[in-house]
């Protein structure tokens, strides 16, 4: 069946849905006023590029406001460097080995269940206002959402490529944030929906090709830069754009909704490689950055101000972390990651020895002189982290105490831990059954790429 067209707007009729569901919308909070819900995705964004992880740029004076009246996950990982996989493993608190989501140009099933359904069903407003094509409705980001907003017009898109990971791209492929940001305004302006609302908003600056307004980049790029200092000074300035627009969505919940009964996360769903390891982009690789994500909470009822948080979190923890804060009923769907709220109380120790497994896109992504062949996998484990790819007889192993920046593999040093680390790996691969995504590849996709002379050949 053909996926649905590519019209910018849709208002997705959640009725049908809702009668699935084994419980009736409810109260969360025990009748209390409960919260609006904003999460905030910021693609592309690296943890050490933001000021309150540590960066000495200004790239993030808004997002470090939002941060110090909350909670900041010190160390915290999306699955894999790549956007529609990371995303379905936000929303439905699942690996994406496990939905069977290994690379973009996939759709999350329908049979998943997600945290816009989960809110939805317990009376929240859903809507969502996205910046890019990875993470539109036709890769089922959608689901649950009331409102759906994916308007990108070919003239305002940076990204200008016809197909993108064998798939046509119909219309444009992203938009500046600055103007999803506008979209929604004006969306809360018209709609004024009654609380609760749960809004996401997808901000897609940080990803290249970067082009923003000069005086973003004046503010970075400085005489005598080196190639790379200038590649990363751009990525600055769109980190910095990003950080605007959310500033001027703060304002507005400030101005014209409960701020203070607002509960916020932020987070990135991948970070960029900026030549760490020789590779400019992301997509490719589980080194820290493009895997390590900044994870910031916000709720002064419920979260104090200022806090770092010990306890290592991952995307996947977002889902269960949200239903519990509301204390909302989640139907009996099922978690793989953990609710962090006891964490961010501290009523529990943090648990610094629970894995948190990684993976590269599947096939792996060709480009420059690219030689990935196969799965390829990692895990963090306390100070140590592994990587392994069987089909290149790969494997590396580091101790991020003195080596954060995974320059040094000890692997053939420390055979025995890399052996143990494998053997989590192996163990963690089972219990993925897979087998939820499915292709969206259409018959005018195989014309438009057979024309172009793509053929039936591998995502680029």
């Amino acid at each position: 069946m053909e996926p649905p067209s590519r019209s910018g707007v849709v208002r997705i009729r959640v009725a049908a849905a809702l009668l699935a569901f084994p419980f009736a919308a409810c109260s969360p909070l025990g009748g209390a006023d409960p919260p609006d819900v904003l999460l905030v995705v910021v693609d592309t964004l690296r943890a050490d590029h933001v000021g309150s992880y540590g960066y000495s740029r200004a790239t993030t004076p808004r997002i470090d406001a939002v941060a110090a009246e909350g909670a900041a996950f010190e160390v915290a990982y999306a699955p894999m460097g790549t956007t529609t996989p990371a995303h379905a493993a936000l929303f439905t608190s699942k690996e994406p080995l496990g939905l069977g989501l290994v690379r973009n140009g996939l759709a999350l099933s329908e049979e998943a269940v997600t945290l816009a359904e989960i809110l939805g069903r317990n009376g929240y407003r859903t809507a969502a206002f996205v910046s890019s094509y990875p993470v539109s409705r036709r890769f089922g980001m959608a689901q649950g959402f009331e409102y759906f907003d994916d308007e990108f017009s070919v003239d305002s898109s940076r990204v200008r490529d016809p197909i993108w990971e064998q798939l046509r791209v119909e219309g444009g492929f992203d938009r500046d944030g600055s103007a999803t940001v506008d979209a929604a305004l004006d969306w809360l302006e018209t709609e004024a929906p009654a609380s609760p609302l749960f809004l996401w908003i997808h901000l897609f600056d940080p990803h290249g090709p970067h082009r923003r307004p000069q005086r973003f980049e004046d503010f970075f790029i400085g005489p005598g830069m080196s190639r790379r200092e200038q590649i990363i000074a751009r990525y600055d300035a769109n980190v910095r754009y990003a950080d605007e627009a959310i500033g001027k969505l703060v304002d507005y919940f400030s101005e014209s909704r409960d701020w203070e009964n607002t509960l916020v996360v932020i987070v990135s769903d991948h970070g960029e490689g900026l030549f760490d390891h020789g590779w400019q982009f992301h997509n490719r690789t589980t080194y820290e950055e493009e895997v390590r994500i900044p994870f910031i909470l916000r709720w002064p009822e419920r979260i104090d101000a200022s806090l770092r948080i010990e306890q290592p979190a991952r995307l996947i923890d977002v889902l269960p972390t949200v239903v519990s804060a509301l204390d909302i009923d989640a139907g009996g769907a099922s978690f793989e990651g953990i609710d962090l709220m006891p964490h961010v109380h501290r009523s529990v120790a943090p648990d610094l020895s629970r894995p948190i497994f990684l993976q590269r896109p599947y096939p792996a992504a060709k480009a420059g002189a690219a030689t990935e062949v196969g799965y390829g996998f990692g895990v963090r484990r306390g100070a140590w982290k592994y990587f392994e790819a069987a089909d290149e007889g790969r494997r590396e192993l580091y101790d991020l105490r003195g080596d954060g920046t995974e320059q040094s593999d000890v692997s053939l040093d420390s055979p025995g831990r890399a052996d143990a680390m494998s053997a989590l790996i192996q163990e963690w691969r089972t219990r993925q059954k897979g087998g939820l995504a499915h292709s969206v590849l259409t018959p005018r996709d195989k014309a438009a790429l057979e024309a172009l002379g793509y053929g039936e050949s591998p995502s680029r």
